[in-house]
């Protein structure tokens, strides 16, 4: 091939960022000077990663309707971070949340039904 020919290839095209570089370069000189990430978060307005993890736990604890939220439904209510549910899921399941499935119960039968009793067991 010639050079000629490689200019007219379409190019290939670059994963988007969240954050400019130039954003990226404060948020690294100012982790470098030692300032924590709480204030680098406040100074540069950028949210880390660590601090969306405790947000989104917090969320997910806060009732339980919000507990039963799915991944995706998470990620369509966090859309602010541009993240996707498979993020949303991963950082879960980092923090040692897991999603259970709740199957459905087999229906009580005439007899089983009448022999039941509150706080006493039946045999």
């Amino acid at each position: 091939m010639l050079s000629s020919d490689l200019s007219q290839l379409p190019s290939t095209p670059r994963k988007q960022f969240f954050t400019s570089r130039d954003d990226r370069l404060r948020a690294q000189t100012l982790a470098k000077a030692g300032l924590p990430i709480s204030s680098i978060s406040h100074q540069t307005g950028l949210s880390s990663r660590q601090e969306q993890i405790q947000e989104l736990i917090l969320f997910v604890r806060s009732s339980r309707a919000t507990s039963q939220m799915s991944c995706l439904a998470l990620s369509i209510h966090f859309s602010h971070w541009g993240v996707s549910e498979h993020q949303i899921r991963y950082a879960l399941q980092e923090a040692g949340y897991i999603r259970r499935i709740a199957r459905a119960k087999s229906p009580l039968l005439g007899e089983q039904a009448g022999s039941l009793t509150v706080g006493k067991r039946s045999c």
